[in-house]
């Protein structure tokens, strides 16, 4: 019996060490990810359409209060962002008030999240696939 506790005892402690590890290199939900620096858009295509220069040059803040500010040289815009209502680690929703960054307003589902990059689709009602890759900087 002393033989078994000895074994199992320290065994639990490893699977409990080996469990928290793995959570602990897993990034954040949405939210905190995107409430973290500044971010640019890396890639962004329309439909399979490279439209990723439309977004070239802006530099995207998320704050905590649900804005969301794109500067771009000295010319800001700002917009709103919030997590799905469904599976909201798995949602960003964006709404900017501009034509300039217009094909940004939509409810993404994230596809990969990091802590440096976020994988993004979009499915509009046509079926057509919209890729948002944004980097933080």
């Amino acid at each position: 019996m002393k033989h078994l506790k000895n074994t199992l005892i320290p065994l639990m402690v490893l699977v409990l060490l080996i469990s928290a590890c793995s959570k602990a290199d897993e990034p954040p939900a949405t939210s905190p990810i995107m409430k973290q620096g500044k971010w640019k858009v890396s890639y962004y295509a329309d439909n399979g359409a490279n439209e990723t220069n439309a977004y070239t040059g802006y530099v995207f803040t998320f704050n905590s209060n649900g804005n969301v500010t794109a500067v771009k040289g000295t010319s800001t815009v700002n917009g709103t962002w919030s997590p799905g209502t469904k599976e909201s680690d798995n949602k960003l929703i964006l709404n900017f008030n501009s034509i300039f960054l217009e094909g940004l307003n939509a409810q993404w589902s994230f596809t990969e999240k990091s802590y440096s990059v976020v994988k993004m689709e979009h499915v509009n009602g046509s079926n057509d696939t919209d890729i948002l890759v944004m980097e933080q900087i």
